[in-house]
């Protein structure tokens, strides 16, 4: 057996500033998401002359509310089994986007449905900084996405503070423009009541009279409407019992006494009418009860049906389409 040679390791004596002569791999940078696209802000002036004294009462309230402690969405993450803490980019993204609801909101109490944001999902994300193009390689094309926005839509609603209107094409195969109502709990978030909300309403529908802006007030309403007819929005009248459901909650906030006042072009009586003298039993889910065990059981109970009706929709859905490829099959099995 032949003794195998073991060369000696060249020993190099290094010394300050050595440098090697070997050079650095350059590996291919990793291609993960990003983490957030754009940073959400207030696009609009909190100050502007073009804000109505209501507005401009809701947007200091939000300056001031703190969504860790929102008892509405502290429920519905109880509800859902989740940390009571929300994340910060979520909760980044809700600071903006409950002002920017706010500040596209209808606060006059004479129209038919209460409390609805006259602006698209994407002019929203666009206010709150949160729409950016990204290319669509199944499309070929670019196209605006606002994710972030509509996952705090979606948390908002399964809170039960909106309401949102979707409806789907069936000839353009493709989803309309979504429709969405602040419910009375949105305001009630903020510390203030059914009574305090109620007067502030009319307040607002009282500087409308006295300033001659009512009939203004009812023709931008009708041209609203005739506009999201002719850009086919998502249609309300098809969708009964949603728009029974709204036309009841005004009722509950309101009173019977003060839609027929606000019915009114020319009110006789703006000065005397006080809302103190009707009482009101509490409709509403309180801010401080909501999230009690009963009420938590209670959404749990909801979201799950909501989820059990989606699942339904979807297996339908399913069925239909194979029911479409099974008889596309057929018919060509016939030909040939």
């Amino acid at each position: 057996m032949k003794s195998q040679t073991i060369k000696k390791r060249q020993k190099i004596n290094r010394v300050f500033g050595f440098k090697s002569q070997r050079t650095a791999k350059i590996y291919e940078k990793a291609g993960k998401k990003k983490h957030r696209n754009l940073t959400p802000f207030f696009r609009q002036n909190y100050q502007s002359k073009e804000f109505s004294y209501t507005t401009w009462f809701f947007l200091q309230r939000c300056e001031t509310h703190d969504l860790l402690k929102n008892t509405y969405l502290n429920a519905l993450r109880l509800a859902k089994g989740e940390r009571e803490a929300i994340r910060r980019e979520r909760r980044e993204t809700l600071d903006v986007l409950i002002p920017t609801l706010v500040a596209y909101c209808d606060f006059a109490p004479s129209s038919e449905l209460l409390f609805e944001v006259r602006a698209n999902v994407e002019h929203i994300a666009k206010m709150c900084n949160q729409a950016y193009t990204s290319y669509d390689s199944v499309s070929n094309k670019y196209r605006v996405r606002y994710d972030t926005v509509l996952n705090a839509i979606e948390m908002l609603e399964e809170a039960e503070l909106i309401t949102v209107l979707r409806e789907y094409d069936k000839q353009g195969q493709k989803q309309k423009p979504m429709r969405i109502w602040l419910n009375v709990e949105f305001f009630l978030m903020f510390g203030i009541t059914e009574k305090q909300l109620r007067e502030v309403l009319l307040k607002f529908h009282k500087y409308q009279f006295v300033n001659n802006q009512l009939e203004k007030t009812f023709k931008n309403y009708q041209k609203h409407l005739d506009k999201m007819e002719q850009k086919g929005v998502a249609d309300i009248k098809r969708h009964h019992s949603l728009r029974n459901l709204l036309i009841k909650r005004r009722k509950d906030l309101l009173g019977e006494r003060i839609i027929q006042f606000v019915a009114q072009r020319k009110p006789n009586n703006y000065l005397e009418l006080d809302i103190e003298r009707d009482v009101f039993k509490p409709c509403f889910r309180s801010f401080s009860d909501c999230n009690s065990p009963d009420e938590v059981e209670k959404l749990r109970k909801r979201l799950w049906d909501r989820e059990l009706v989606r699942q339904k929709a979807r297996e339908k859905a399913l069925n239909n389409r194979l029911y479409k490829a099974a008889l596309m099959q057929q018919y060509s099995n016939e030909l040939h």
